[in-house]
């Protein structure tokens, strides 16, 4: 099923906003479950998953040093030796709990980014504010598109060159090395060609030139007015109500069940449900698809 792309910028946008907003660790698991069920109906929880090879080593840093560094943390769990530039070093319970939040809110924002790349095709962005922003529109289309229009050919590249003998994994460390030299040398001289390419089209089709038209084919369906419904409620209940996301760290923690935070979380963390759910809902019901 495919939204509309101006609701589904609506809707990761909300999301987005609401995982910067939120550092209460019971609204951080609402949260998981949104953006685990984004990701499962769009499909994208592979490829997420496939990309915490990358991040590892940024939350290894989170979690490890800002316990060490940060010394605002009243509850001490671990009293540690006095080291040169950084002084008594000690693991507060505070600090590590900043420091889990963090990791989570850097999670739940790179799965939205996944989410951004299945639900809107840079095409569908450049047809949206195209009329009314062009150069920004072809600007925020190709930022899009770069990440997985360079990985596509960073692996034709490397295929092309395994077919012809290239052992990327055999040989000395100075053969590998040598190896990955020429598949970026063929990566770079792949790009530099798309990019003349790409300028060529659009001075072909004499781009800045003038007024620019647009021919656009996306209709507004019931499942677009129930899903910006749920958004309109989802951000009116989180702005009215920003302290059921806040939460105070130092010097010490905040308790976890404050009267009145799970009504606004849950009501919104519902709301931003609601895309997911039509999605899985429109490929398991051939009755609700009819209808939306």
């Amino acid at each position: 099923m495919r939204f509309h792309p101006a609701v589904a910028l609506a809707y990761v946008g909300l999301l987005v906003l609401v995982v910067l907003l939120s550092s209460h660790p019971l609204g951080l698991a609402a949260l998981a479950v949104v953006v685990g069920a984004g990701l499962v109906a769009t499909g994208a929880l592979r490829s997420w998953w496939g990309s915490m090879k990358l991040l590892w080593p940024a939350v290894l840093l989170i979690v490890v040093l800002n316990p060490l560094v940060v010394r605002e943390g009243a509850t001490v769990l671990w009293h540690g030796p006095r080291l040169p530039l950084l002084g008594h070093v000690g693991v507060s319970l505070e600090a590590l709990v900043f420091g889990l939040v963090m990791v989570f809110r850097l999670l739940f924002l790179t799965g939205a980014f996944f989410i951004y790349q299945r639900l809107v095709e840079p095409d569908d962005l450049l047809a949206l504010v195209g009329r009314t922003l062009p150069r920004a529109g072809v600007m925020l289309a190709l930022a899009t598109r770069l990440v997985p229009t360079t990985a596509a050919t960073y692996r034709e590249v490397r295929l092309a060159q395994a077919a012809r003998g290239v052992d990327f994994r055999g040989g000395g460390r100075m053969a590998r090395l040598k190896h990955h030299l020429l598949l970026i040398k063929g990566l770079l001289l792949s790009s530099l060609e798309r990019a003349l390419d790409l300028a060529e089209a659009m001075q072909a089709r004499a781009f800045g030139s003038g007024p620019r038209t647009a021919f656009v084919t996306h209709l507004w369906r019931p499942r677009d007015t129930a899903a910006l419904v749920a958004l309109a409620v989802a951000l009116v209940l989180l702005l009215a109500d920003l302290r059921a996301w806040s939460f105070n760290f130092y010097p010490r923690l905040d308790p976890l069940l404050a009267p009145g935070w799970w009504l606004p979380t849950f009501v919104v963390a519902g709301a931003l449900l609601t895309p997911p759910l039509l999605e899985l809902g429109w490929r398991r019901w051939p009755w609700l698809r009819s209808k939306i």
